[in-house]
């Protein structure tokens, strides 16, 4: 509980709302907000009756987790995957190793190490009950994709039938294939069928769960200057395809959405391509909410020693759990499973 001292413009019976601090009103990305709470007061003249205690219940928390880049989540939230610089010499090189951190004992281990391939490695990814990591990686020739068994640690290049240098990839669960563009291969590189028309814009898959894929289908406004891009969900074993929301403009956010997409949490982009904003946001039926203070991106000096960045937020398959990483360190977002959307645009004070 809160103590509050009312003023005298309070005296008698009144119905009062007390909002957490605001969003932008944060300090730095570790925090804790709690729910605005609306409570009626009857205070009679005195100063001890200015005093009023306030319940606060949580809304939801941010904190900083580990030091490292490109963090993802396990679909259950029970991990976070990761690279790092091997040491301080190759930090602004490719060495990077892999990491996975486990939020219940606070213990990470290397699972695979940069320093063994020339590869630049990207996102990977955490799946089937934290048995399989996916990677992907990229050097002169181009991108490659590696699965590896999580305790043996062995690396597998896939040999995917991709003439690209860069296209979209997306792991499915139970090493049942792979998405790359809008096509299904098994891991031997076999064909298996195509989920959608035309290639996702941009060539990017984004995680919907364990059974779905968002990607952003484009299409020309009147303008000539932007597009209107819709993010889709589409369910892996059926094909069934749904709309959630558009956008007009050319860059597209980062998404990453809870089971049937049901929950997406958007990292959305703001301002020129040397210098922009990032935004996290969560959206849910047809609202947006947003998380964190909106972050100074693009081109500049971070204090991990890199030259540009761009922040991408990932979601756990019940979208309660969210990572992201701003100067080097990984922070974890997380929302109670009672909390509703209408709980977080309560939390919003109203102008």
């Amino acid at each position: 509980k809160q103590s509050y001292r009312l003023s005298e413009a309070f005296i008698g019976k009144k119905q009062i709302t007390v909002y957490p601090t605001q969003v932008n009103e944060m300090e730095g990305l570790e925090f804790v907000r709690y729910k605005a709470q609306q409570m009626e007061v009857d205070l009679q003249r005195g100063d001890d009756a200015h005093l009023v205690e306030i319940p606060m219940d949580l809304l939801y928390s941010v904190r900083k987790v580990t030091a490292g880049k490109y963090p993802n989540i396990s679909p259950d939230g029970s991990k976070i995957i990761y690279v790092k610089p091997v040491d301080e010499w190759t930090k602004k090189i490719w060495f990077k190793d892999v990491y996975i951190h486990n939020l219940k004992t606070n213990k990470k281990r290397r699972i695979t190490g940069k320093n063994e391939f020339f590869y630049d490695w990207d996102r990977p990814h955490l799946l089937d009950s934290n048995k399989h990591a996916y990677l992907t990686a990229y050097n002169s020739g181009g991108q490659f994709q590696y699965f590896v068994t999580v305790g043996i640690d062995s690396l597998r290049k896939l040999p995917l039938p991709i003439d690209k240098s860069r296209f979209g990839f997306l792991p499915l669960k139970d090493r049942s294939g792979v998405i790359t563009d809008n096509k299904v291969y098994d891991f031997d590189g076999k064909y298996i069928k195509t989920l959608f028309s035309k290639p996702p814009f941009n060539n990017q898959l984004y995680y919907a769960g364990e059974n779905g894929v968002l990607y952003f289908k484009k299409e020309k406004t009147k303008s000539k200057r932007t597009l209107r891009l819709t993010s889709t969900y589409v369910n892996i074993d059926t094909g069934e395809e749904k709309e959630l929301f558009s956008i007009v403009k050319n860059n597209a956010p980062f998404l990453s959405a809870s089971d049937n997409g049901e929950k997406v949490v958007v990292s959305d982009y703001t301002g020129l391509n040397i210098g922009f904003m990032t935004s996290i946001k969560l959206w849910q039926n047809s609202e947006f909410v947003e998380l964190v203070k909106p972050l100074q991106d693009g081109a500049g000096e971070y204090k991990d020693g890199t030259t540009f960045h761009k922040t991408e937020a990932c979601a756990t398959s019940d979208g309660n759990k969210i990572v992201f990483e701003y100067n080097g360190d990984i922070y974890l977002i997380e929302i109670p499973a009672e909390i509703t959307m209408q709980d977080l645009k309560d939390a919003e004070l109203k102008s």
